[in-house]
């Protein structure tokens, strides 16, 4: 393998063998081939670290980086560590990249040097798969800044591309805002250049339990959003409004059973009847005596007679999200 490459791909991985397989099969299919896959084992219990050997004899451009556990930060950090290539493609261990996302995204890089991130459409899926949601389709630098201002979809994490250059230059993730480190790398990279989506669909993106468990966290996330974006307005010499505080503070805690009934309601929403029917019995299967689970299901089965009586669950919880929910990461 040559010194360096187009592009290095950064993946952190902490008990991940339900899905790694297919996440880092969906990275060595790429299109594009000129690239290296970091992948940094976060002390992972499970038997994530043998796949990856595994993985790792029959590919080449495999690195493996397996250490105790530290968190996501310390594992995005030493992965960067030793990343060599133009752009950092990050990836998740249980999403799948689209064949021609590297193609796609290098590509705009390549003719925007004034970008320093870019992501892409993604569709989100259930834990087997089925599709959820589209999101993410703000594309020019100030919908995006404004998306991430008031809470909004704006960079996935997973799915971006950012120049190697720029995040060594503000020095990576700080471990003090661990939950929402892409928020506050944002705030800081956005200073170097500007923002993109591509338009085109380049991950799918999946919702798992750990994404409902990772709610009960809510109240830290909300404090490290409402500190990153005190930092970002004091490197400015600025104070950070009031609202910012507020809205930021209000981001509300989600229950499993609500969480997986409201992915029914996404789906439904989308147009996606059947995901919806299934999502919701999976639910309804998992948590039989909470409410949420029967009202997914039957409003399901309407399909899209159902789908009118959700407009309104819909646009309540995205006003939830625009008020400071997390977004994916």
């Amino acid at each position: 393998m040559p010194d360096s490459l187009p592009i290095s791909v950064l993946i952190p991985i902490y008990n991940a063998e339900r899905y790694l397989r297919r996440a880092v099969g969906s990275i060595l299919n790429q299109t594009f081939r000129e690239f290296e896959l970091i992948a940094v084992d976060d002390g992972s219990k499970d038997n994530s670290l043998r796949i990856l050997k595994e993985l790792q004899a029959a590919d080449t451009r495999i690195r493996i980086i397996s250490r105790p556990n530290t968190g996501i930060v310390g594992a995005l950090n030493d992965g960067l560590a030793v990343c060599t290539g133009k752009y950092i493609m990050r990836m998740d261990s249980d999403d799948i990249a689209m064949p021609d996302r590297f193609q796609k995204q290098i590509d705009f890089m390549e003719s925007h040097p004034d970008c320093v991130v870019c992501s892409g459409k993604i569709l989100i899926i259930d834990p087997d798969d089925l599709p959820i949601r589209y999101e993410c389709t703000a594309t020019s630098d100030a919908d995006i800044r404004h998306r991430m201002e008031h809470g909004g979809y704006y960079l996935v994490h997973p799915a971006t591309c950012i120049r190697r250059e720029a995040v060594q230059k503000v020095g990576g993730y700080q471990k003090e805002f661990e939950w929402v480190e892409d928020l506050d790398l944002w705030l800081r990279i956005g200073e170097l250049g500007t923002f993109a989506n591509v338009p085109d669909h380049v991950l799918n993106y999946r919702l798992d339990d750990k994404s409902v468990s990772s709610t009960k966290n809510g109240a830290m996330r909300s404090a490290r959003r409402i500190e990153a974006w005190r930092q970002y307005y004091e490197r400015r010499g600025l104070t950070a409004p009031a609202r910012k505080e507020a809205t930021a503070a209000a981001a509300p805690l989600a229950n499993p059973a609500g969480a997986r009934s409201f992915w029914a309601f996404m789906a439904l929403d989308s147009g996606f009847y059947l995901s919806a029917i299934r999502i919701a019995f999976k639910a309804l299967r998992a948590y039989p005596t909470k409410p949420q689970p029967y009202v997914a299901l039957t409003l399901s089965l309407m399909g899209p007679f159902g789908k009118y009586f959700t407009v309104t669950a819909i646009r309540l919880r995205d006003k939830q999200r625009r008020r400071g929910k997390p977004t994916p990461q």
